[in-house]
This record gives structure tokens, C-alpha cells and sequence, in this order.
């Protein structure tokens, strides 16, 4: 038997330093080192994916699970779920794909998905025994969510912005990437 191989990564490699701040984040935001089993919810864009690529590299496969939430509205939405799948399988961290019951229409369908998918992922996340559930909002969508809010002439609680940490739909949520920028998550 050979004794050579590939090496570890060294602490160079920006995907092993990222992977290892994203980890240590991840930690300090749900309280727990390591956290337990926390639940990402991945849509298939780019920030999500690259929570999940983070979350692997940083050998967090056995203490994640991944929820996509399918709410019918895109014809491209049921595609992306199954990519999400897909890249899950592959890399071997269990993956639901969630759809609400009843279909949202009338105003506010913004607002409504939003209550939707809370509901759906605090309800999964307490199916598999989840602390917290993860979402990939950062330091970016802090600005736009700050922009928009003072721009629909909201007070100051409003104005406080994406916080690291809250409970929705009854269930802790997590946002451990608000310190990184769009970009880094991109690359």
C-alpha cells in the first residue's frame, strides 16, 4: 500500500479557510459547538448553494439536513428543487423538497410565500429533529433589506434590518453568513 496521496488542504486553500469560518459562524449563531442538526434551506440559488458547499466542506455533512420549498409559483422552481436533490444525493446530506397544501394567490403573494415557507421549514425542522434552521441571507441583503424598508417608510424597529438570529413560525432561524458579501460567497 502506497503512503502517497493527495495532501490535506492546506490552510491556504480558500474554500478549507471558508469552509472553517463558516463552520466557527455557524456555531456562535446557534449557540452550540457543534451546533447539533440544523436544517439549511437551500432554493438552488447562489448564496444558498454556496451555504451548502460551506457547510460540507466544513464536514458538517452528518449535522445538516436540507429543505428546498417548492411553492408552485415558477414553472422553473420544480428544477430547482431537483437539482438542490440531486446535489444532495451526490454528496450524501438528506434532502426534502417541500410544497404547501394549498396554492397562494391574492395580494400579497410575497408576504404569503414567506409565511409559507417558515411554516413548512420550522414544521420539517421539528420532523428531524432540528435546532435551527439556516438561511443564506448576508451582509448584502442586509443593505437591500435596510433600502427597501426605509424606502416603504418604515420606523426604526423596522429599520433594524436581517437579524442573526430569530424565531419564526415558532422555530429558531439562523443567518450565519450575515458578515460575508455577496462576492465572497460567489467565488
Amino acid at each position: 500500500m502506497s503512503t502517497r496521496g493527495a495532501s490535506p488542504p492546506s490552510a491556504a486553500d480558500p474554500l478549507t479557510a471558508a469552509a472553517a469560518r463558516f463552520r466557527d459562524g455557524l456555531a456562535a449563531v446557534v449557540g452550540a459547538s457543534p451546533p447539533g442538526l440544523v436544517l439549511l434551506a437551500v432554493s438552488g440559488g447562489a448564496d444558498s448553494m454556496a451555504m451548502l458547499t460551506l457547510a460540507a466542506a466544513a464536514g458538517l455533512s452528518g449535522g445538516i439536513a436540507v429543505a428546498t420549498v417548492d411553492h408552485r409559483l415558477r414553472a422553473a422552481a420544480a428544477d430547482e428543487a431537483a437539482m438542490v436533490a440531486d446535489h444532495c444525493a451526490r454528496i450524501g446530506i438528506p434532502h426534502a423538497t417541500l410544497c404547501p397544501d394549498a396554492p397562494i394567490e391574492g395580494a400579497s403573494v410575497q408576504a404569503q410565500a414567506r409565511a409559507a415557507r417558515y411554516a413548512l421549514l420550522a414544521d420539517h425542522a421539528r420532523a428531524i429533529g432540528a435546532v435551527a434552521i439556516a438561511t443564506a441571507h448576508h451582509v448584502d441583503d442586509q443593505a437591500e433589506t435596510f433600502l427597501m424598508r426605509a424606502a416603504r417608510g418604515s420606523g426604526l424597529a423596522g429599520l433594524a434590518g436581517v437579524r442573526e438570529r430569530s424565531v419564526i413560525a415558532d422555530a429558531v432561524v439562523v443567518r450565519p453568513l450575515l458578515d460575508w458579501r455577496r462576492a465572497e460567497l460567489r467565488a
